[in-house]
């Protein structure tokens, strides 16, 4: 347990539970945390009343080996956040940055589910071990990412209010063999493989969003004669102020993956040792997304103006801005590494490594140019020279490494 200042409460605990002796065991663990805020809003008159904390995780792990070669662990894991987010500092109203003038509440509400069965069994070759998982994970955030009132003198943004709202799912299995190969050489030891993933992405945002810059007016005329609102603060028509702009952005990002993978270990000599691995990768995205403009939301509204400060939340598109656009892709890849190592003394060593790396291309999400959305694969080629040397009875560390990556 720890209890400290701005109300700061965290508790944590973790049970082991035998249930069958050497054959089934639970384990249940969690942790709670709360602290109040200690960020001020100039704007809503409040003292220390943002930047909550409010979370909560738990997890239920079960272990069950029935017989001497096989063992499973199953895990179920549990996160619920409801604290804000912290505020956004803006830099026009002085330098202290916990003094906020937001006029729209931030928060978030986060939860995941997460799923785990990890298997292994122990053959006169090798092992194989088995790892699947599912994860869920929902979002929404409110954001005040202007952090001001629509009195503001930030210029060109006077408003950037968002709302997000994200559900991703995940599912992947892994199957694993790895042991060694007496039979060809000593000290020879393998892995061979296959790997698969599999996710959904639903995302969607809306957006209040005004925009103020000056217009070199005049003094004492109107915005209004330019079509414009004046600023309804003591700049008055020193910024003038364009009409909210609501718009919504919906996408979805499905992935499917599989590898297959194979390495070689083998320890020439005591002292050389040679190492080489191959990986095989196949990967396809599917992407929507649709944006546009919309009518104003409901829910409260500015002060001034009685223009509504929430941003929309969906469904509720009125003017396609160049969507809906769907697209797909898919890439493959074969990837390796090689490294051989000598180990010349007890305590010095020195190695060379080459490694190739692989990330495959995708869309974005948040895009709003329907020509610029998709984005290439990445590529790494790598080499790596080192020592490794300790000396004087261990007493003295020295260690060097050379680099290139391209």
């Amino acid at each position: 347990g720890e209890y400290g200042d701005y109300d700061k409460q965290q508790f944590k605990g973790r049970v082991n539970i035998p249930l069958i002796e050497d054959q089934l065991a639970l384990k249940i663990a969690g942790i709670t945390k709360e602290r109040d805020g200690y960020y001020d809003n100039v704007t809503e008159g409040c003292d220390e009343c943002a930047g909550d904390i409010d979370y909560d995780a738990a997890t239920v792990a079960l272990r069950w080996a029935p017989i001497e070669d096989f063992e499973a662990t199953f895990t179920y894991d549990y996160v619920k956040d409801r604290g804000d987010i912290p505020p956004q500092d803006p830099t026009w109203d002085g330098d202290d940055p916990y003094e906020n003038a937001a006029n729209f509440d931030e928060y978030q509400e986060y939860d995941v589910d997460g799923y785990a069965l990890n298997m292994s069994y122990d053959f006169d070759f090798g092992t194989l071990t088995s790892v699947s998982s599912y994860t869920k994970a929902e979002d929404t955030v409110g954001q005040d990412f202007d952090g001001g009132s629509r009195t503001s003198g930030a210029s060109p943004l006077g408003t950037l209010h968002t709302l997000r709202e994200q559900e991703f799912k995940v599912w992947t299995q892994e199957l694993k063999l790895n042991g060694d190969m007496p039979w060809l050489a000593e000290n020879l030891q393998y892995t061979v493989g296959g790997y698969y993933y599999k996710s959904e992405l639903d995302f969607a945002q809306g957006t209040n969003l005004i925009v103020q810059i000056p217009l070199g007016l005049p003094p004492g005329v109107s915005c209004a004669v330019a079509g414009f609102k004046d600023n309804p603060g003591p700049i008055g028509n020193a910024l003038c102020q364009l009409p909210n702009t609501y718009a919504n952005q919906e996408s979805k990002d499905d992935v499917k993956s599989w590898a297959g993978f194979g390495a070689l270990t083998w320890n020439i000599t005591p002292e050389i040792e040679l190492h080489g691995g191959l990986r095989y990768i196949d990967e396809k995205k599917d992407f929507d997304t649709l944006f546009g403009t919309r009518a104003a939301p409901d829910g409260p509204v500015d002060q001034f103006y009685g223009d509504p400060l929430n941003p929309p939340n969906l469904p509720g598109i009125t003017v396609f801005d160049g969507f809906p656009v769907s697209a797909d892709d898919e890439w493959d890849k074969r990837v390796g590494e090689a490294s051989p190592s000598w180990k010349y003394t007890d305590t010095n060593i020195v190695y060379l490594s080459y490694y190739q790396r692989f990330r495959i291309g995708g869309f974005s999400i948040r895009g709003t140019d329907p020509n610029r959305l998709s984005f290439g694969p990445e590529t790494i080629d790598a080499w790596e020279l080192g020592s490794k040397n300790e000396f004087w009875d261990n007493r003295l560390r020295v260690n060097a490494t050379l680099f290139h990556m391209k």
